[in-house]
């Protein structure tokens, strides 16, 4: 619903939206409620005030859900369970649940997985959302060239959320003994902006605008809840239910403040120059390494508005472009200061429950940088065929230096991980965005019907360039993890292999299955070499590249009068 005064001054707006989904799977929904309001006013003292407020309920359940194997045992994953029950396997039609206790029984010898049916209805999850954010914001025009501007924004949200399991399971300690975790994430996001903005025509030629300003943004997260073990009496998930409670709680705050600028010249509609700078600083790096300074300029040139006779019915329009933009990543937490953990109920023996300290497994590092992104990028833009078709293409290199990772430690130094800076990734790629206006193309007569096909491609190469350590591995599993490796890239996956001879054949071992390797040797150009090499590298084999070799989309839209129909295809 929206609405405005009669002098057009005022202006409202009210929004309701709801959703409820159901899943295939039992146990697995989502319910959504949406309310929006907003409103506008232009004062009579060059005043204009504007605002909007968002409140979004979001209730999702779902059961365990996890990364898993063949035998169940790497994550609590119903799904995992499911897709490696053999067909010939009732699933539906077998029992899953013991009698005598209420426990896990499934097909195999052992009952060493758990039935996905006792997970459904035994192990709950779910996660609550209440969030608030919206902004206000005062315009005052100074003259008719000059105006300023505050905004302040507010985003905050609650998530509570329960993960639970009665006991009597199987194969993990929580499914066996049954556990309780409940807990609330509060997340609170304060943002102030101030800035003044201009718009000037110099000559009848020469037009130029800007924005200066100041911002200041800070973001606060709190973890609190509680954690229960050991279940008493089946069936009941209530924490008094459960013999061990130990708290959950995570406290983070930090504070951006930052100062920019941006120039826009414009010559004639036809030349365009912007120059834009940003410098930020944070609150939880060393002050040494907490601010960065991040330019963009770009340039525009319409040779069909620079040139009488270039515009034509088979080219309506024409854009060049070429630009350089870059930004800045800054990390969160406390990345650069040890914690101790504190655990306040543990066994002592005959002393009972004592309190612990222990250092946290996170290692600081007061040397940590922020991350910069850089890009360069050359495009062109033209509508051509009376407006029937358009085509978006850009060239681009980004470079990103001092890339954040989480970094892991051999357990010999007293920590399991720490955040660094590993050095330097350079990209390369292509974008090409067409659109069609098919029944403008093709002879068909569509009186009130039209089809708009986009196809989009997309074709990227990534490669680590600089970095200190051999390989860093940052991300995946156990049978397959991303790593950083000079000369691959980003996020290579690496993983254990199978052994192969000389000649490239599969080395089968004594016990009748194939050999695993779980080394390779690599020159300065990343390309392998036999073990001895001079100079090889050694790192745990390349096993898989994450890059696809492009992705495109067919987005089409059919529209007949308020009617609109959609599809699309991807690959």
């Amino acid at each position: 619903m929206r609405g405005a005064s009669d002098d057009g001054k005022v202006s409202y707006n009210f929004n309701y939206g709801h959703l409820d989904e159901e899943g295939f799977t039992p146990g697995n929904g989502l319910r959504r409620n949406n309310i929006s309001i907003g409103g506008r006013a232009q004062m009579s003292n060059k005043f204009t005030i504007s605002g909007s407020l968002n409140f979004t309920n979001n209730n999702v359940t779902s059961p365990p859900v996890a990364a898993s194997a063949g035998d169940g045992d790497i994550g609590w994953s119903t799904f995992g369970n499911v897709f490696f029950t053999p067909r010939s396997v009732d699933l539906v039609g077998l029992p899953f649940e013991l009698p005598e206790n209420g426990g896990s029984i499934y097909y195999r010898d052992g009952n060493d997985i758990i039935n996905p049916y006792w997970s459904i209805k035994n192990s709950p999850r779910g996660q609550v959302t209440n969030r608030v954010f919206g902004t206000s914001q005062l315009n005052y025009a100074i003259n008719d060239n000059l105006s300023a501007t505050y905004r302040f924004g507010l985003d905050w949200y609650n998530e509570r959320n329960s993960a639970a399991s009665n006991k009597n399971g199987t194969l993990f300690t929580q499914a066996i003994q049954g556990f309780l975790d409940t807990w609330d994430n509060n997340v609170s996001v304060y943002n102030h902006y101030v800035g003044i903005n201009g718009s000037y025509e110099l000559n009848e030629d020469l037009g130029i605008n800007f924005s200066l300003g100041a911002e200041s943004k800070s973001r606060v997260y709190d973890r609190n809840g509680v954690s229960s073990s050991g279940q008493i009496v089946f069936g009941i998930q209530r924490h008094f239910n459960y013999e061990n409670q130990t708290p959950i709680a995570y406290y983070g705050r930090r504070n951006t403040q930052g100062v920019f600028g941006q120039v826009d010249l414009d010559y004639s509609d036809y030349l365009f120059l912007s120059l834009s700078a940003r410098n930020d600083w944070v609150s939880n790096l060393p002050s040494e390494n907490n601010s960065m300074f991040y330019p963009s300029v770009s340039v525009s040139f319409l040779p069909t508005a620079a040139f009488d006779g270039l515009k034509s019915d088979a080219l309506s329009y024409l854009k060049v472009r070429a630009g350089y933009g870059s930004s800045a990543s800054f990390p969160t937490g406390y990345p650069k200061v040890n914690t101790v953990s504190q655990s306040s109920n543990q066994n002592g023996g005959a002393l009972g429950g004592i309190i612990t300290n222990s250092v946290s497994n996170f290692q600081a590092n007061p040397e940590l940088k922020p991350e910069l992104l850089g890009e360069l990028e050359f495009g062109v833009d033209a509508r051509l065929a009376n407006n029937t078709i358009g085509v978006n293409a850009s060239v681009y290199n980004r470079k990103t230096t001092d890339m954040i990772v989480f970094k892991p430690l051999p357990t010999s130094t007293g920590f399991t991980q720490t955040q660094d800076n590993i050095g330097e990734v350079q990209s390369d790629g292509v974008e090409i965005d067409l659109d069609f206006e098919m029944f403008e193309l093709l002879p068909v007569n569509t009186d009130g019907l039209s089809w708009n096909t986009r196809v989009n491609f997309t074709k990227s190469k990534s490669e680590v360039t600089q970095q200190d350590d051999v390989q860093i591995n940052y991300g995946g599993g156990i049978f397959a993890l991303n790593s950083a490796i000079e000369g691959f890239p980003l996020g290579v996956i690496t993983g254990g292999r199978i052994e192969r001879d000389d000649n490239g054949n599969f080395v089968v071992n004594g016990s009748g299955n194939y050999g695993s390797q779980f080394e390779m040797y690599i020159d300065d150009n990343g390309n392998e070499v036999p073990a001895g090499t001079e100079g090889a590298r050694e790192i745990l084999p390349v096993i898989g590249n994450p890059e696809p070799d492009y992705v495109m989309n067919v987005i089409n839209t059919i529209q007949y009068k308020n009617f609109t129909f959609g599809f699309q295809f991807n690959h």
